[in-house]
């Protein structure tokens, strides 16, 4: 199985069509399973869309015309590829956009939106809401949540924490996403994660062959002062799973830079799904 998680900042970044392009390309000839996306944005002002294949949350807001994702889909389409998608927005980002995280499937999600920040206030950027999918892959369940969590200070231990009391199950386990918090920086959000959730592994530490390591490497948004390269992007999931290869992508060398951030891809041994 093949999986990917992408921080898009979607419509902020240069010619964000060609980069929408380029990462479709990518999912095409990679013949990625499940897409984890971040920063996916679409204007307030726009007006509301639809797809056939979207599966929508319990308190699903509405669709615009100009989702990041829906428009993803679409150019897929174009390429004769099929996906499911979800997505759920967490708060208002650079005073224009309802900025959420989505996740793309080919086959068809069971949706939820875990509001896990202390704040609720929609207009807050410190409000979070991950997005968690059910899917079934080759007759087994796996749940999925594609995540983008505050920084340590502003209170990922509590968003975490909530997050894994409310995604409880017996299926695999898969959270990929933008974390905000640096694996080098000991006692904070990474060391947490390992040890409050001693059932999950990271995903690209575990791999059997690894490509790449940093995700970030200049000053970013909500990184302004950063001088230094980061792994802010992980996966993490159950301990039994078998990672055959992780590799971040879109990191200017084999895959042209989409974003901010890079992303990564991970190929899963299906039988320890």
């Amino acid at each position: 199985m093949d999986i990917i998680t992408l921080n898009t900042h979607s419509w902020i970044e240069e010619k964000p069509l060609e980069k929408l392009k380029q990462i479709a390309s990518y999912i095409k000839e990679e013949k990625i399973d499940i897409v984890c996306l971040q920063e996916i944005n679409q204007s307030i002002q726009a007006k509301k869309s639809n797809h056939p294949r979207f599966c929508q949350t319990a308190q699903q807001p509405p669709l615009k015309e100009d989702n990041f994702s829906l428009l993803l889909i679409r150019l897929l389409e174009e390429m004769g590829e099929y996906y499911y998608f979800s997505w759920h927005p967490s708060h208002i980002g650079y005073d224009r956009f309802d900025e959420g995280n989505a996740i793309l499937s080919k086959s068809p999600i069971e949706a939820k939106a875990h509001l896990v920040s202390k704040s609720h206030d929609y207009k807050s950027y410190k409000t979070r809401t991950i997005i968690t999918g059910e899917i079934t892959y080759k007759n087994k369940k796996i749940q999925i949540s594609s995540c983008h969590f505050s920084w340590w200070k502003d209170g990922f231990k509590e968003e975490w924490s909530k997050l894994i009391k409310s995604t409880k199950t017996d299926h695999t386990q898969l959270f990929l996403g933008d974390f905000n918090n640096d694996a080098n920086i000991t006692k904070q959000g990474y060391e947490f994660v390992l040890s409050s959730s001693p059932q999950l592994k990271d995903l690209f530490s575990a791999a059997l062959q690894v490509v790449g390591e940093f995700t970030v490497e200049k000053a970013i948004d909500g990184w302004e002062k950063n001088s230094e390269s980061l792994r802010i992007d992980f996966g993490f999931g159950n301990k039994g799973i078998d990672v055959l290869q992780a590799k971040v992508i879109f990191d200017g060398k084999k895959t042209p830079i989409v974003s901010d951030h890079f992303g990564l891809h991970f190929k899963i041994s299906e039988d320890s799904l």
